[in-house]
């Protein structure tokens, strides 16, 4: 009896000082369930008796998953823009994440210093790609007789 009450104790302690989880409740197109089903079940047979005969439904049903998929993305997008409203503010707070700049990008160190402006991080940029697309300078009189040789001739 003391021992469960110890437990109990130690129990409620642990859930009190835990964060709960956040529960994510991602919907799933019914469908799609389905044909992961018939998926997995057509992988598991293909994979256990290695018959070629199954390796073209396997194929079949996952080009089906990847075309519904996108199907029901477009479908969610589309409801998703046919419900904002201007006059509650939905337009602005879905197009505000696409006018916020998404990344910034850290100081550069070139030879020339450090690199932290904008205008000053592209200029670096852009010399270091000139500078590794540049082709090297060998030249070599040997290699070059024998080029005009064997093109010569």
């Amino acid at each position: 009896m003391a021992v469960e009450l110890l437990e109990q104790q130690i129990t409620a302690a642990k859930i009190s000082t835990s964060k709960p989880f956040a529960i994510k409740d991602s919907y799933i197109d019914p469908r799609l369930k389905e044909l992961n089903r018939e998926r997995n079940y057509a992988r598991k047979i293909f994979q256990t008796t290695r018959n070629p005969v199954f390796k073209p439904k396997l194929n079949k049903i996952n080009k089906m998953i990847s075309k519904l998929s996108e199907k029901v993305q477009s479908e969610g997008l589309v409801n998703e823009l046919r419900n904002l409203n201007s006059d509650d503010g939905t337009i602005w707070n879905y197009v505000k994440p696409f006018k916020k700049k998404f990344k910034n990008i850290p100081n550069l160190i070139s030879p020339a210093g450090i690199a932290n402006t904008d205008q000053e991080k592209a200029n670096f940029l852009a010399d270091s790609l000139e500078k590794q697309f540049t082709l090297n300078n060998i030249s070599d009189p040997d290699t070059e007789k024998i080029v005009t040789d064997s093109v010569t001739c």
